[in-house]
């Protein structure tokens, strides 16, 4: 009786098996002006000013501009005109 040897070779992409396990670092810098800057790993860099009451949501590890509040603003904005 003849036996043979069946390998079964799993293929995952490099980035997914270098990142998958990292955590989100945010960072966060305040510039003069007012501006607060925030910098993500794994999300995109995000910047808005204290004076424009837009704030930010922490979703799925990553952090949002609240677009109920960017709308809000831009409606309010709009109204001045």
């Amino acid at each position: 009786m003849k036996t043979s040897k069946v390998s079964i070779l799993f293929l995952v992409p490099a980035p997914l098996i270098l990142f998958s396990f990292d955590k989100n670092i945010v960072t966060e810098s305040r510039l003069e002006d007012g501006v607060t800057i925030v910098k993500q790993s794994k999300g995109v860099t995000l910047g808005y000013s204290e004076s424009s009451e837009i704030r930010l949501i922490y979703k799925d590890g990553l952090m949002f501009k609240d677009l109920k509040k960017i709308m809000n603003w831009i409606h309010m904005r709009i109204g001045e005109e």
